[in-house]
């Protein structure tokens, strides 16, 4: 017994120096490796889920600014948002007629998918699946996105909701309800009232 508990903690030990010396040396690190162990962990898949909550809100906001007089959103928000899927609803943005293209809604929209493709990842994928990790490894974007966690998804979240606002802020995103509140100033205006 002795014997092999003095082999088992020089191996120990063994393994333990050229664990710190490999380290030492800095090998490059599997991003498929790297990008397993990440999305395994507790607090990331809290981050992106929680990053895809605050983005699919604030895509609510937009979407009911397009479509909704002011006084009817509440209802718009329970009876229509409220039951449709985030992709659901990126994808109604991105259909959205604008009356010109804007470079930050197409980038918003990316944005959003890929945002949803990864929370759809750690929220559905108890078991980490090779293929869905072998398409995140080629894309170059959403790498950059997890490879410096948390501050790139925090990064990617700001740019966003960022992003999101200025759509609907442009000129391009004057909707019909907004239309519809100018006509009915124009309207009242004519009338006296």
């Amino acid at each position: 017994m002795k014997v092999i508990g003095l082999c088992y903690g020089r191996l120990l030990a063994k393994t333990k120096r050229n664990l710190i010396n490999d380290m030492s040396k800095k090998p490059s690190i599997d991003p498929k490796w790297h990008l397993s162990n990440l999305l395994s962990e507790e607090v990331v898949v809290g981050d992106i889920l929680r990053t895809a909550i605050l983005l699919e809100f604030d895509l609510g906001l937009v979407l009911t600014d397009f479509f909704v007089p002011v006084r009817r959103r509440d209802y718009f928000a329970d009876f229509i948002l409220d039951r449709l899927r985030f992709h659901e609803k990126i994808e109604i943005f991105n259909r959205l007629p604008l009356s010109r293209p804007l470079p930050s809604h197409q980038k918003a929209y990316q944005s959003l998918l890929r945002i949803n493709r990864i929370r759809n990842f750690v929220a559905h994928g108890f078991g980490l699946r090779e293929r869905e990790l072998d398409r995140f490894c080629k894309d170059p974007i959403t790498m950059q996105i997890l490879s410096d966690y948390p501050k790139s998804l925090r990064k990617e979240l700001i740019l966003t909701r960022n992003r999101l606002w200025s759509v609907s802020r442009s000129k391009s995103f004057a909707t019909s309800t907004v239309r519809d509140h100018l006509a009915f100033d124009d309207l009242r205006k004519e009338k006296g009232g």
